[in-house]
């Protein structure tokens, strides 16, 4: 499976990190353009927490379900 963020142009610096739900660090990305799909077929299943930011500054925490 795979979802997609959407981002505004005006943001600059955007990077997304991926937590399990005890609060490991699963990935980390960096965004060169305003939209990213991002794969997550290697997770579990479990909750997980997608946040993202732009120069250092969260801006968006979502949680995701990965269901197999």
């Amino acid at each position: 499976g795979s979802f997609t963020i959407k981002l505004d142009d005006a943001l600059k610096q955007v990077n997304i990190e991926i937590y399990n739900s005890i609060g490991e660090l699963i990935l980390h990305n960096s965004l060169a353009h305003t939209e990213k799909n991002i794969h997550i077929n290697d997770l579990s299943e479990g909750v997980y927490f997608v946040n993202v930011f732009s120069t250092g500054i969260k801006i968006s925490t979502q949680r995701i379900v990965v269901l197999k």
